[in-house]
């Protein structure tokens, strides 16, 4: 029988700070000796179970701050908080990692689990973006305003490009532009004031608009500075939210339907 996910979180821990790198559904599989009829067992959307449920228990301990992953395809890493935890009794990772769900609807139970791998694919996306090179990061985010529907792309010169990484034609003669620059920065190494006027002085004879993407976030006096320019800025969790909205580097991996019951159907006249 495969267990229930929660069953995984002090397994996963231990397996992570035990080996450096591992595949964990092969390693938990050696560890339970689980039954040719168990591992053929599949979710309703014809996913192997095993895995599913680990997934799940990886986006909370991920969650939790206990285990790290660059990027999917990654070596899972536990962190210092998790080495403590996984010194302690099982019920410990319960109160920490399961929500209380007793005061809610199943509908609320059931939005509450979309939020949860919603922000798990943020995390992915801005995960991959930091790995990638400057130069492709750039050309995605290029990729990525044409699909928005803001016209065609012009990338720059990797080198001496003033600060400008991109340029939208918002109309097919180019007469009005849109100046780009990007950075692919951690998520605690925040973008300040000096950042953004250096881009503003780029762009100042220009008499064009300036767009400042970045995968970290703005500091509160950049983002009172930019609200007194003709600069937009995005950060990582908007920047996430953006192509999760227009399935950029996403795909829908299955779809439910809520339905309920039509009283006006069943009206009597």
């Amino acid at each position: 029988m495969i267990q229930a996910y929660t069953y995984f979180f002090p397994l996963l821990l231990k397996i992570v700070a035990e080996y450096k790198s591992i595949a964990l559904s092969e390693a938990i599989k050696k560890q339970e000796q689980y039954s040719e009829e168990d591992l053929r067992q599949m979710t309703s959307s014809r996913y192997p179970l095993l895995s599913h449920r680990i997934a799940w228990a990886k986006t909370y301990l991920k969650k939790a701050g206990l285990i790290s992953q660059a990027a999917k395809k990654a070596p899972v890493q536990i962190t210092q908080n998790g080495y403590l935890l996984a010194s302690q009794k099982d019920n410990a990772y319960h109160n920490l990692l399961i929500p209380d769900n007793n005061n809610l609807t199943h509908e609320e139970i059931l939005i509450d689990t979309y939020r949860t791998l919603k922000s798990a694919t943020y995390n992915d996306l801005l995960e991959q973006f930091r790995l990638m090179n400057p130069y492709n990061f750039e050309k995605i985010i290029l990729d990525f305003l044409v699909q928005m529907g803001y016209g065609k792309a012009i990338g720059t010169p990797y080198t001496n490009d003033e600060g400008i990484d991109g340029i939208i034609n918002k109309d097919p003669l180019g007469l009005e532009k849109i100046y780009i620059q990007v950075k692919r920065y951690l998520a605690n190494n925040k973008i300040g004031r000096p950042a953004l006027h250096a881009f503003i002085g780029s762009i100042h004879n220009k008499n064009s608009k300036g767009l400042f993407i970045t995968t970290s976030d703005f500091t509160a006096d950049a983002v009172e500075y930019a609200k007194l320019t003709n600069l937009v800025i995005i950060n990582g969790e908007q920047l996430a939210d953006l192509m999760f909205d227009y399935d950029f580097g996403v795909q829908t991996k299955s779809t439910i339907y809520i339905k309920q019951l039509d009283e006006d159907f069943f009206a009597e006249d």
